[in-house]
């Protein structure tokens, strides 16, 4: 399993930010304003805050994930990123706490030590933590 999440890593990082603002590049992915606020701990509000497009995660932005990229389908929607997540394996839906996504070990985000995004590296309190909230509270589509 680490194994495929290195290859997948490695083959994602040519990930551009695909036409999002060029704000956050080249700033070290620091926790923004925005970023500070806390979220409840559902799919909708940690998708609509760190992983749709525009955001400091951009994995739906066209250039990353919107189209299949390194054998993982963000896509345009929510919905299409929580099935890309599953299917993956980066969600464990039999063990959501354990997840690969928030594995320091294992995780592609940078926020848990990978690489992903490739243009906005570096830890991001906020978003580490929302994200470490939704999957503990079970990694649900809600």
């Amino acid at each position: 399993m680490r194994i495929a999440l290195l290859v997948l890593a490695a083959s994602l990082a040519a990930c551009s930010s695909g036409g999002s603002s060029d704000a956050h590049l080249g700033d070290g992915g620091g926790v923004d304003a925005a970023d500070a606020a806390p979220l409840s701990a559902t799919w909708t509000a940690v998708y609509g805050a760190y992983f749709g497009a525009g955001t400091p995660g951009h994995c739906g932005n066209a250039g990353c994930h919107a189209q299949t990229r390194g054998g993982f389908l963000c896509g345009a929607t929510k919905d299409t990123c929580y099935q890309g997540l599953v299917t993956t394996s980066l969600i464990s839906s039999k063990d959501p706490p354990t997840s690969p996504l928030v594995d320091p070990a294992a995780s592609p985000l940078t926020w848990f030590g990978g690489l992903m995004p490739t243009d906005r590296q570096g830890p991001n309190e906020a978003a580490a933590a929302a994200v470490k909230a939704w999957v503990t509270a079970g990694a649900k589509n809600d």
